[in-house]
């Protein structure tokens, strides 16, 4: 349950940044420059559209706002995914499995469900990514602060093995003692202030942390 809160609501931030206007490809690519793992856009692909769907359902308590709509819309397109060949990509039988081109075609369903979710919000590149970054922190924070995960290496290992969190950010956990507990929570409310978005609200933890001054790891 960790692994699939934590990514979601990671794939809500990349989905935002998606609809309003980045280019598949090249988030993606500035995705992997930063040390993420797999491509976002397959990884939804791989999962498939409709199984998707039903994950945001039931995590509809914890990730209330997620950005259905562009989903709904895949969904109700007949583009599901790898399995019908179209979903967020164009997908070619010729591939070999698991192995993608650094360049593909949007697919033209996911181009005109997000034509028709059209967002507002103008940001960088860099914007999205460490918001996609911020995001994933803050996330694992929360389900250490709920018992989803009873320990900080718990959140570390489960995020870069089960997540593709970069290997340099270290983990959620050991970014936050590196970075220190107030300067992530500084980080999060510019995110906040420039989205509004519940999801960069500092947890709790993290809250109580700063103004203890502790880490995760005590040395």
């Amino acid at each position: 349950f960790f692994s699939t809160r934590v990514l979601f609501s990671a794939l809500d931030e990349y989905l935002i940044a998606l609809s309003n206007g980045a280019s598949v490809n090249f988030l993606d690519f500035q995705l992997k420059r930063k040390g993420f793992q797999e491509r976002f856009s397959v990884i939804l692909d791989q999962l498939g559209i409709d199984v998707a769907l039903d994950i945001v359902k039931n995590l509809s308590s914890v990730l209330p706002t997620f950005q259905v709509k562009i989903l709904q819309s895949l969904h109700s397109k007949g583009a599901l995914g790898m399995k019908t060949l179209k979903g967020i990509l164009q997908y070619n039988t010729d591939f070999p499995e698991n192995q993608y081109p650094l360049y593909m075609k949007t697919s033209k369903e996911f181009s005109s469900s997000c034509n028709q979710f059209r967002g507002r919000e103008k940001s960088s590149y860099s914007d999205y990514v460490n918001r996609i970054v911020f995001r994933i922190v803050n996330e694992s924070l929360r389900c250490l602060e709920e018992g989803v995960v009873e320990t900080p290496q718990s959140v570390d290992v489960g995020a870069i093995y089960g997540l593709g969190f970069p290997r340099d950010l270290l983990g959620p956990c050991l970014l936050v003692d590196d970075m220190h507990p107030r300067v992530v929570i500084k980080i999060l409310e510019r995110h906040y202030e420039d989205t509004k978005r519940d999801g960069f609200l500092p947890s709790n933890l993290l809250t109580t942390m700063a103004s203890n001054d502790t880490k995760f790891y005590q040395k």
